[in-house]
């Protein structure tokens, strides 16, 4: 048993409060970015962050293209959040990226 599972489900968890973060910035005025396909996006690379983190959750295949797809949709979440001016949306994106590699890293990606 390695510490995996348990930075993939932390990463997981930040995930949706991203997606949720990215919802809730579309559908409110009052973050200046309602209506716009930008919460849209960060919303579809949430998504994606927390699909990644669930199938390293149940599986051992495909492990280095699954990290690799991570890391690369979190850098691009986190610059489109950035180019947003939005923290909530940017911070989970943030905290995605550093939880799962440090998990690997500390857990063992064996």
């Amino acid at each position: 048993m390695t510490a995996r599972p348990t930075f993939a489900t932390a990463a997981f968890v930040v995930a949706l409060m991203g997606l949720a973060a990215s919802i809730y910035a579309y559908s409110s005025p009052s973050t200046g970015v309602d209506d716009t396909v930008g919460p849209l996006l960060t919303a579809l690379g949430h998504a994606g962050l927390a699909l990644a983190a669930l199938l390293l959750i149940f599986t051992y295949r495909w492990l280095g293209l699954l990290v690799t797809f991570f890391v690369v949709v979190a850098i691009l979440t986190a610059f489109a959040a950035y180019l947003l001016q939005q923290p909530a949306i940017l911070f989970p994106a943030l905290a995605a990226l550093i939880v799962l590699p440090f998990g690997l890293l500390v857990g063992g990606a064996r």
